[in-house]
């Protein structure tokens, strides 16, 4: 009778740690809706980079005479919380 009385309470912490995946292309779609995202036991597959980001700001240029490189700057326009998650991909920021 006891087995049956835990069953239910095992089955609840077994569903708790169940990881989602998601695709970093995915991932840096919803980024780009500018809404609030909130990403717990996630594994991102791919490489996450952010100079990919739709909105971009020219920040300036350098390189004097030898052919001007371009900067450009992306802020992230919502709060995005990665609580224990997993990148398999770099993460890239700057290019």
């Amino acid at each position: 009778m006891k087995l049956i009385s835990t069953l239910p309470i095992l089955l609840l912490t077994l569903g708790t740690t169940i990881a989602e995946e998601l695709s970093a292309t995915d991932l840096l779609k919803r980024i780009d809706q500018e809404k609030p995202i909130k990403l717990t036991n996630t594994t991102i597959n791919g490489n996450l980079d952010f100079t990919q980001l739709e909105r971009k700001t020219r920040g300036g240029s350098y390189g004097g005479r030898v052919g001007r490189v371009k900067e450009f700057f992306t802020k992230l326009r919502a709060p995005l919380m990665l609580e224990h998650c997993t990148i398999n991909g770099d993460l890239i920021t700057y290019s």
